[in-house]
């Protein structure tokens, strides 16, 4: 699994650039921007405040999500939480075989209206897992409901001003329905249900780990909050989670990490100290294998794209402008040149 992205630190493609911004001009005024991707793209790693669906009807592309770069195919859904780092490339796809459907959702109305559907309905394994891996397999019968769900939110959206806000929602609703009805399917293939207490004992553990990552965890500690010897809750931790023990606890520190880097100036080894890591250089290299930047690289660049194109952000320029010795005036004038744009 190739965790290296194909993107150069510092320098956010122009097509991408203004794709952005467009969606975040749009969901300014409605509550979703749904789009087919018809054009070559291969962006910049970059993060927003919405919720993003992105399924592949046909053919095929590349998006990596939080270090991870996947080959999505016809039936693949790749679920983009609010302010998870990911980039597209489609660069290599035949687009005239190729269509994918990108839908964007406003954070309050997905807060609002899909997120409390999922756990209400499915198990607490069922539910962890769909919300820890982005990327989601549908197939059959399955496929063919996704293909026809994200059509007609397509089509409703294209109405604009006249489109039904709740029929999209229900749309939506049922294609997230179909992604845990998947989850839940891997889950029984990997004998998770049918071991229920087993699965409650490595819920403990990440629940242990999530909220003790900052400390020292051996794989003794975590193993001993499930009640398994360390083989044992190795192999059952990676089954439930998705994930190596290892590979979940230092995801955990570097989300952690990323926080500090967005909103302190902490250095990176009081950074590295606060997030559990061993040493500052086990710092860095951990975010530049989850990354391909170092830490100070990583958080000049949330800085660069709030201040440049972060509507929460712009708000808050007088933190921003030292960053490049703008001027308050300058920072309007962005502004202005960005809003005459759409």
């Amino acid at each position: 699994m190739n965790k290296q992205l194909n993107a150069v630190p510092g320098i956010i493609p122009a097509l991408s650039q203004l794709r952005t911004s467009i969606t975040q001009h749009v969901l300014e005024r409605l509550p979703f921007y749904v789009y087919p991707v018809t054009a070559s793209v291969r962006n910049e790693l970059h993060w927003h405040d919405y919720f993003q669906i992105w399924y592949t009807v046909s053919g095929s592309y590349y998006h990596t999500v939080n270090g991870e770069r996947r080959l999505q195919t016809a039936g693949d859904i790749a679920l983009i939480y609010p302010y998870t780092l990911h980039a597209v490339d489609t660069s290599s796809s035949d687009l005239e075989s190729t269509r994918i459907i990108s839908i964007s959702i406003a954070k309050d109305v997905y807060d609002r209206n899909l997120l409390p559907v999922i756990p209400l309905t499915y198990s607490l394994a069922s539910f962890d897992n769909f919300m820890l891996s982005p990327f989601i397999a549908l197939r059959g019968k399955n496929k063919e409901r996704a293909d026809e769900l994200c059509e007609s939110v397509l089509s409703e959206f294209s109405k604009m001003q006249a489109m039904i806000e709740s029929r999209i929602i229900s749309y939506l609703n049922s294609l997230l329905e179909l992604c845990a009805d998947a989850v839940n399917t891997r889950l029984i293939k990997q004998k998770v249900h049918s071991a229920y207490e087993r699965t409650t004992q490595i819920n403990n553990s990440v629940h242990f780990i999530t909220g003790n990552a900052a400390q020292k965890i051996t794989l003794s500690k975590a193993s001993s909050t499930a009640m398994m010897s360390e083989r044992s809750f190795t192999d059952k931790f990676k089954q439930t989670v998705g994930r190596t023990y290892h590979s979940y606890l230092t995801g955990v520190r570097m989300a952690n990490a990323v926080d500090y880097l967005r909103h302190t100036n902490k250095t990176v080894s009081e950074i590295s100290d606060e997030c559990g890591f061993s040493n500052r250089g086990h710092f860095i290299n951990a975010c530049t294998d989850t990354f391909n930047m170092t830490p100070l690289s990583l958080r000049r660049y949330f800085r660069e794209w709030s201040a440049l194109y972060g509507e929460a952000a712009y708000a808050k320029s007088r933190s921003f402008a030292w960053l490049f010795g703008w001027s308050d005036e300058r920072l309007a004038e962005i502004k202005r040149i960005q809003s005459g744009l759409f």
